[in-house]
């Protein structure tokens, strides 16, 4: 389906470009700005597509001020999912003394599922604002607050398998692909 491709296409953006910084061994920031540009380019096109395709009103020009959310939104998420682990995996083990595959996991897999809190509001906003331009705040915010546990459970539910297990899985593929190399005689070999 059109909507099946356009979220798989994000996600193999994103990771691409994930992985890409990491073998560069790119510092925090500029791996938080690559990884967050190529999520964000992705994900409003996929985010605006859907609105469209799902959405309660006839096709329309997506709002500046959606995007803008949709930006403070996909933010939060990168950070939350390949920039902050690894520092709250050092700290688990620096802190706790649990083992670094426990403490690493963890955080992978939980960082971008407690970020939702966070991030849930702004993208309810980018929806209301594509839907409902004619809301007052008041009526926007009474609506936002009706729908937030309920977009918090589903936006968990699929972060935790897409960006959780996802980055879990990740992380363990990009370590047993960094073990292989070109041995002399041009076969790979296990190091």
């Amino acid at each position: 389906s059109p909507e099946s491709a356009l979220v798989y296409t994000l996600f193999a953006c994103t990771y691409a470009t994930a992985n890409i910084c990491k073998h560069l061994a790119l510092p925090t920031v500029p791996f938080l700005i690559a990884t967050t540009a190529a999520n964000m380019g992705s994900c409003f096109y996929k985010d605006s597509e859907l609105a469209r395709i799902c959405g309660t009103t006839a096709k329309k020009d997506f709002p500046l001020l959606s995007y803008a959310s949709l930006a403070a939104r996909d933010s939060l998420a990168m950070g939350s999912s390949f920039t902050l682990p690894p520092i709250i995996g050092k700290a688990m083990i620096a802190t706790m003394g649990v083992p670094a595959a426990f403490a690493n996991n963890f955080a992978q897999l939980f960082t971008p599922v407690v970020a939702q809190t966070v991030q849930v509001p702004f993208h309810l906003l980018a929806l209301s604002l594509y839907n409902n331009p004619e809301m007052t705040i008041k009526e926007r915010t009474a609506s936002m607050k009706s729908l937030y546990t309920e977009t918090l459970w589903a936006r968990m539910a699929r972060v935790l398998p897409c960006y959780g297990a996802g980055g879990v899985i990740n992380n363990g593929l990009k370590a047993r692909l960094a073990g292989f190399s070109l041995g002399s005689s041009g076969s790979r070999q296990v190091n």
